[in-house]
């Protein structure tokens, strides 16, 4: 019986199995295709069940991840969506909160709609803030609506009627018509039951948007991987750092917009614990982008409302912030000369320039390749030979020569705006929320995140940095580490003093027995439900909200207090004051319903328990390479470690390089590396200083 995770990104889909009955764990890279996708996946999987002689039959359990949805609302490549809204609010997502995308950039332009105006049609319906109806729905004029959206060539219809969070009658009753007229749609009550008409109705056409497109993959991919013998069930990962089936994710697909980086904020969370560090920023760099994320405590912080694409979406999911700065980000000169990396991306067609692969434009990867950072021909476990005179003829040719500067000096100019831009992302989720990164470690992954992570970590004045094992693979290794989760929100404003706790509890018990019948009834490996309840609350006429867990359930008088000194202190901590004469108010509802998975024999797989004991060999390079460090002004001839030949315990200092099939970890001068039993590095950068007290 074989687990299988499978992370699809822009570069590479990454593979990895785990054998539940003997603990191995294998790991493949296989080349990934924009055009044809499910193709990819199954010929990357076909390739690697092959080479460790697994039976596609044998493959007991599939956990995917995807970077699809978001590459088509950044592409633009979705379905022609049509809206079907109350009389008087077919503008709301042209007029939206008003709010410029950037404040000092008068002439930066809001995103356009993703429905057209000419396909935004309204209809007579209309219900109150308290959920009564005032307007019956018009029938008659939807069915004329339905046949001019065929008329038009819809795709996809979202359905978004003011107030339906309250009450969906009418959403539900315009959702049987259209779906019998054969058109898929989404229904704003079910896809955001939440009030702020402008935020709900964006998130339901975001949903409608990539909706097709999202069928047609996971409709191909069932098939492809039916074809060759695979029956295992298809898992998808959602934002919210759960797995759920395929079935349900299909239906509300705006939910798998960080799919695969979730999935490496969960497993670096799960492993980085049990190499005893619970505080960390994770840096996830990749082929395309770099994805940070803070956990704290052991536990991932979570948005319930985020950015896609400039679009707002209301769903829960790990708080990641991400940035175009990945391996195959384009190095380019812009109309003033100056030196710009990214967000474009050279993807994997044609893929960076010293892979050979028809790439001509110079990469962060060619910068590094130039720098000594890799192997050329130790690449993506030797499947990929780099070639080092294509990487020197990009840089010379649309950076050095333009500049007058040496290839070297290119090089280094955009590694150096790749780091500050990560240093960046870093600062947005610690120093602007109120965190120091200076009391948390920095865990790198990814293909390039331990490549970079030491020069971010320095940057930032981050006394450590963990990588732990098999980096390269990790988000699909956090695939089969996730539980099946089900996440379920309702608006109920109350203030807080005056709230019925028993119909406060109802409703918790409602949204509880909706999201476990979304979780599968029985898998392999899973174990008990557990359900996590959260309200979040404001104060009166703001809607700041801060998620406050109940610790206490079913929720009772004399617990009301204690969440009113709950919300005060978590408001405190992250703006720094409490509103003074404002009642403390819920907003929302919501419920986390996660079936537990028994994964202690995949965390287990190859590793002791425990501290390594000091004193045992010291590990020996493998080889020397002349490698290029910012910091030291020429090329170093440094030391070249196999990871899995260092011995737990031992330490060693830097500059090294220490390589393994799918990552690289750059240690820079004065820096220090200690392997722990299981084979982790921790990366000391330097002493933990403080500014103030405790």
């Amino acid at each position: 019986m074989h687990w299988v995770g499978l992370d699809v990104g822009g570069t590479f889909v990454d593979i990895l199995s785990f054998n539940a009955e003997t603990g191995a764990v294998r790991s493949f890279k296989y080349r990934s295709s924009r055009r044809d996708a499910a193709s990819a996946v199954r010929d990357g999987l076909a390739t690697h069940l092959s080479s460790v002689q697994v039976p596609p039959s044998d493959v007991t359990r599939l956990a995917h991840g995807t970077t699809l949805v978001t590459n088509l609302l950044v592409e633009r490549d979705g379905a022609k969506v049509g809206v079907i809204t109350t009389k008087g609010f077919r503008d709301v997502l042209e007029i939206g909160r008003m709010r410029r995308p950037s404040l000092y950039d008068l002439n930066k332009d809001k995103p356009a709609p993703l429905a057209d105006r000419r396909v935004r049609f309204e209809v007579g319906e209309r219900i109150d803030a308290r959920g009564s109806v005032i307007e019956d729905l018009d029938t008659d004029t939807l069915g004329a609506i339905v046949g001019r959206l065929r008329d038009q060539g819809i795709e996809a219809v979202a359905v978004c009627f003011l107030h339906s969070y309250v009450n969906p009658t009418h959403e539900e009753q315009a959702g049987t018509v259209i779906e019998e007229a054969g058109f898929p749609v989404s229904l704003s009550c079910k896809v955001s039951a939440e009030f702020g008409e402008f935020e709900r109705f964006s998130t339901a056409v975001v949903n409608s948007y990539v909706m097709p497109s999202v069928v047609k993959y996971a409709t191909e991919l069932k098939d492809e991987l039916r074809a060759f013998d695979v029956q295992a069930p298809i898992e998808i990962m959602q934002s919210n750092g759960g797995v759920i089936s395929s079935d349900i994710a299909v239906r509300f697909p705006v939910r798998l917009a960080s799919s695969g980086p979730a999935a490496g904020v969960i497993g670096a969370g799960i492993l980085a614990s049990r190499a005893g560090v619970k505080n960390l920023i994770t840096l996830d760099m990749g082929g395309t982008s770099t994805d940070v994320s803070l956990v704290v405590n052991g536990r991932p912080a979570y948005a319930s409302e985020y950015d896609l694409g400039g679009y707002p979406v209301r769903a829960v999911g790990v708080d990641i912030q991400s940035i175009g700065a990945g391996g195959g980000s384009v190095a380019r000169l812009d109309r003033t000369g100056s030196l710009r990396v990214g967000p474009e991306s050279a993807g994997a067609e044609p893929g960076p320039a010293c892979y050979g692969w028809g790439g001509t434009e110079p990469t962060v990867t060619d910068a590094d390749l130039v720098l000594g950072y890799f192997n050329p021909e130790r690449f993506c476990g030797g499947d990929i030979n780099l070639c080092v005179d294509l990487a020197e003829t990009a840089l010379r040719n649309h950076i050095a020569e333009p500049r007058g500067v040496t290839v070297d000096d290119a090089a280094l100019g955009i590694q150096r705006i790749c780091i500050t831009n990560m240093v960046g992302a870093v600062r947005n989720i610690t120093m602007e929320r109120g965190y120091d990164p200076r009391d948390f470690t920095l865990v790198a992954f990814g293909g390039a995140g331990p490549v970079h992570a030491t020069q971010v970590a320095a940057e930032l004045n981050i006394p450590e940095v963990l990588v732990l094992k098999d980096p390269g693979l990790l988000s699909a290794k956090g695939l089969l580490l996730t539980n099946y989760r089900a996440d379920l929100y309702r608006t109920a404003i109350e203030i807080l003093d005056e709230v019925d706790c028993e119909a406060l509890t109802e409703l918790f018990r409602e949204l509880e027995r909706e999201a476990v019948a979304q979780l599968p009834a029985s898998r392999q490996g899973a174990k008990s439900i557990r359900v996590q309840r959260i309200l979040e609350l404001c104060y009166e006429g703001q809607q700041n909200a801060v998620p406050v867990e109940l610790e206490t359930f079913p929720v009772e008088p004399q617990y009301i207090p204690v969440l009113a000194e709950r919300l005060n202190e978590k408001f405190e901590s992250i703006f720094g004051f409490v509103p003074s004469g404002r009642r403390p108010q819920i907003l929302h509802v919501r419920v986390f319903a996660e079936r537990v998975l028994d994964v202690e024999r995949l965390l287990a797989s190859g590793t002791e328990e425990g501290e390594a004991s000091p004193g045992r060999r010291a590990p020996t390079p493998i080889s020397h390479r002349p490698v290029l460090f910012p910091q030291a002004g020429k090329r170093l001839n440094v030391p070249i470690f196999e990871r899995e030949d260092l011995p737990p315990g031992s330490t060693f200092g830097g500059p090294a390089i220490v390589e393994e099939d799918y990552s690289n970890t750059v240690v820079g001068p004065g820096q220090s590396v200690r392997i722990d039993n299981a084979g982790n590095l921790f990366i000391v950068i330097g002493t933990r200083q403080r500014t103030g007290g405790e």
